[in-house]
């Protein structure tokens, strides 16, 4: 059994993002049902839960500061790919 680290928790990697995915799912789900437009809010919250599971693995990573900007070694006004 995995015992994990202190980034990534006891299960491992990823599963922050498969959590705040099932939940903005979850919550794209209830508010589609409730205002039945279920096809318009299931993808709003898989999206939202998506995006939000991906800043926290990023942030628990310890790339917090990739953008995915341009690389800092570059010097982005010389006008060079």
């Amino acid at each position: 059994m995995n015992g994990g680290d202190k980034r990534n928790g006891p299960a491992g990697p990823g599963v922050g993002m498969a959590l705040c995915m099932a939940i903005g799912l979850a919550v794209g789900t209830a508010i589609g049902a409730a205002s039945r437009q279920l096809g318009v809010w299931m993808p709003i919250g898989a999206a939202v839960g998506l995006g939000l599971g991906a800043a926290r693995d990023r942030r628990r990573a310890g790339n917090d500061k990739d953008s995915g900007g341009p690389p800092e070694d570059r010097d982005p006004t010389d006008g060079k790919a």
